[in-house]
């Protein structure tokens, strides 16, 4: 079977019709020919169109369970030296039978599109040389009469509804021939095959010129729910509402009365009962016996599914561009994002290894012998204090996680908004004077005395909107104007800070993605100011944490405003403060005393993998008084523990680091619990996520220290921990 009809899908459809037209024509115009020479030339007719290489007529007889092949057509001069069986089991094609019983058709379109039984059962239907096959079902009274099998020596692309849907009309004309050739033997002549044809399934509709309705036949009646003598002898207008083309060239009866030619259209019915279908309708023009033209003979197919079909795929294709645009939206907008991500991490890669050259190179300089107190003492503190930037750093980073992670850690207690603000100011004045800035609180109204919501956040905020001010100013100063909002509405109470600075400014576009992670106004600003770019998205998404918002205004070269609001809860009984200025004092605040010395008195096994930190925590328990004992990871710990025990000198306490190979702390901890082991474990992580805590407490261990360790609380928390473990065994 070669590919002509299906490599130009109008085309095909064209032909395929002209196909239907050509049976209907051959069906209607049967002149003496019995039904087995119609058959015959149906058989042709579709085999031709089809560019086939065989078609085959199977009667399926299934009280018998048997397929009987009816009749078959080669191409000229293709005829096989054997005859194909003419007498199958059908429970051999039960599946197909299944499927062509509910009035659809059965495609296979290559060797590979289905089983090693299906290709046997196909070639065994058809020829040996079969490779692809279009099976179309005849029915009649609602039950599988037979079908038309259509076969190819070659594989070949798939059926479209345009060519399945006149197939359609082929298949219901085979089932009335069929039909006829059931009832009336094969010898029937033309005039009782064509009486028998008009009654086959396929409704039929008999039209003089004067468009009155000659006969119906009984699929008709069925079909359109009418009764034969309600509709014969009256005209087409009498039985269905009149359309403009019944008063124009377009009237299917008057274009055969004019042209004599056939003639197939789409019109909407109308049921008795008041529903429409759509009709695929094909006229054919009925000549006498002595050639003068009589009429029409009108075959009708019901559509409405397929054209039903062929709007949802219309939808269909309008989704599916609508969801392409989406998809290219999308795309950009990955882009966008994957070259947001790309500056950030060349931003991020800067502030980190600035503060670790300086760390790299102090250290390196401590290792000069020759490096006098002074020298030393100042490379310690740089190094203190960019590792404390990095920690910092680090925090932000861990910070954005947790809100976009939805596990940032919110209070909502009584706390005074006068107070955090005087805390701010107090922390940022001496920076804002450094830069030769200055730094002042301004009540624009009265403020309530104290609000429900989170100190430390709100504090947070605050401090990176002042900081944010303070590195984009140059000269002027910055200004914290507070004032209580209230919707008359809805009786919310809003606190309002506005943080208003005479720096750098931003232009429209810039302030629409300043609040975006790893964003900053532009490159310049990150190269000219530095910063990750974190600050406000940080800010932002911890006040929706609390129920307000972030915004900003800006004017290029002039400054920006960047205002906080936070809804203040009840304020039912809270006392407004008229003249805040005269409260504005921080919160009293302990007098500093350096620490006191630690002593640890205790057998202590650290678990720990990294020899640095092995080093540093050892040097500080032993500092401190302890013996100290290490492992490398969780395996070694346990075997530890256990030697101890043995030899009646156990350890008093463990430090035991969660992440290690071979056994991790988790696992270990639990091991150490399960066979009886009562003392501390306190636990060491690098992890600092929402749930890291309960983690390890869950595994078994007693108290938890995060790294980087700050040794006087650190020593306090192992003391602590000491004291009450011997409290308990007292």
């Amino acid at each position: 079977m070669t590919d002509n009809l299906i490599q130009d899908p109008r085309q095909a459809s064209i032909s395929f019709r002209q196909l239907a037209r050509d049976v209907v024509a051959r069906v209607a115009t049967a002149g003496s020919n019995n039904s087995t020479e119609v058959l015959a030339d149906v058989l042709a007719l579709v085999g031709a169109h089809a560019d086939a290489d065989h078609v085959f007529l199977y009667e399926y007889c299934p009280e018998a369970a048997r397929l009987r092949m009816l009749n078959r057509w080669y191409p000229p001069g293709k005829e096989p030296a054997w005859d194909p069986l003419s007498d199958l089991p059908s429970d051999d094609f039960s599946s197909w039978l299944e499927t062509l019983s509910t009035g659809k058709t059965v495609s296979f379109l290559s060797p590979d599109a289905f089983s090693t039984e299906d290709r046997f059962a196909l070639r065994v239907l058809l020829t040996e040389t079969t490779e692809s096959a279009l099976l179309v079902p005849m029915m009649g009274a609602g039950r599988l009469l037979g079908f038309l099998a259509i076969g190819g020596t070659q594989p070949r692309p798939a059926w479209t509804e345009d060519l399945l849907g006149p197939m359609d009309v082929i298949g219901a004309l085979l089932a009335g021939l069929l039909g006829l050739a059931q009832v009336e033997g094969s010898l029937a002549r033309a005039r009782r095959e064509r009486d028998q044809v008009f009654n086959a399934t396929l409704p039929l509709c008999l039209i003089s010129k004067t468009f009155e309705i000659l006969q119906v036949n009984d699929p008709f009646c069925d079909f359109f729910g009418f009764r034969r003598e309600e509709v014969v002898g009256k005209k087409c207008r009498d039985i269905w509402p009149m359309s403009p083309s019944c008063f124009s060239d377009n009237c299917p009866v008057r274009h055969i009365i004019d042209h004599q030619k056939r003639y197939e259209y789409e019109a909407d019915k109308v049921l008795p009962d008041g529903q429409t279908i759509t009709c695929f309708i094909s006229s054919t023009p009925y000549f006498g016996a002595d050639g003068e033209l009589l009429g029409a003979v009108k075959g009708y197919v019901d559509i409405t599914d397929r054209k039903r079909a062929e709007q949802e795929t219309r939808d269909y294709a309008t989704a599916l561009e609508t969801a392409n645009q989406a998809l290219e939206e999308f795309s950009a907008a990955a882009d966008a994002a994957t070259r947001a991500k790309s500056e950030f991490l060349a931003n991020m890669s800067h502030e980190i290894r600035t503060p670790m050259t300086s760390i790299l190179g102090f250290a390196e300089n401590l290792l000069e012998p020759e490096l006098d107190e002074t020298a030393k003492h100042d490379a310690l503190h740089t190094i203190l204090r960019n590792g404390e930037y990095l920690l910092r750093l680090i925090n932000d980073i861990l910070d954005l996680s947790k809100v976009e992670a939805g596990k940032l850690e919110l209070e909502s207690i009584i706390c005074s908004p006068i107070h955090i603000l005087a805390d701010v100011k107090s922390l940022m004045e001496e920076r804002a004077t450094d830069r030769g800035l200055t730094l002042e609180v301004e009540f624009a109204s009265a403020i309530p005395e104290s609000i429900q919501s989170d100190p430390t956040r709100l504090r947070q905020i605050l401090i990176n909107l002042v900081g944010n001010a303070i590195k984009f100013t140059k000269k002027g100063g910055i200004q914290i104007k507070a004032q209580l909002d209230r919707e008359e509405d809805t009786g919310a109470s809003w606190l309002r800070l506005d943080v208003i600075d005479s720096g750098v400014g931003m232009a429209e576009q810039q302030v629409d993605t300043v609040f975006d992670p790893f964003t900053q106004a532009d490159e310049t600003i990150t190269r000219k100011f530095g910063g990750t770019g974190l600050g406000l998205a940080i800010s932002r998404r911890m006040a929706e944490a609390l129920g307000g918002n972030v915004t900003a205004t800006s004017t290029l070269g002039e400054g920006s405003t960047f205002t906080l609001t936070v809804p203040t809860g009840s304020l039912e009984g809270i006392r407004l403060v008229e003249d805040p200025a005269l409260h504005q004092t921080t919160e009293p605040k302990p007098t500093r005393t350096e620490p006191k010395a630690v002593r640890i008195d205790g057998r202590i096994l650290l678990a720990e993998d990294g020899p640095d930190n092995q080093r540093l925590i050892s040097f500080m328990l032993k500092k401190a008084g302890a013996e100290v004992e290490v492992a490398e990871n969780g395996q070694i710990a346990c075997d530890k523990v256990a030697a101890a025990e043995a030899e009646g000198n156990p350890f008093d306490l463990i430090l035991m680091d969660m992440q290690m190979p071979e056994l991790d702390g988790y696992a270990a901890t639990t091991r150490l619990r399960k066979k009886g082991f009562q003392r501390p474990i306190i636990a060491l992580t690098a992890h600092a996520m929402g749930g890291d805590r309960e983690k390890c407490l869950s595994a078994g261990c007693d108290d938890y220290a995060s790294k980087p360790i700050k040794r006087d609380v650190f020593l306090a928390l192992i003391a602590k921990s000491l004291e009450e473990s011997r409290q308990a065994d007292s």
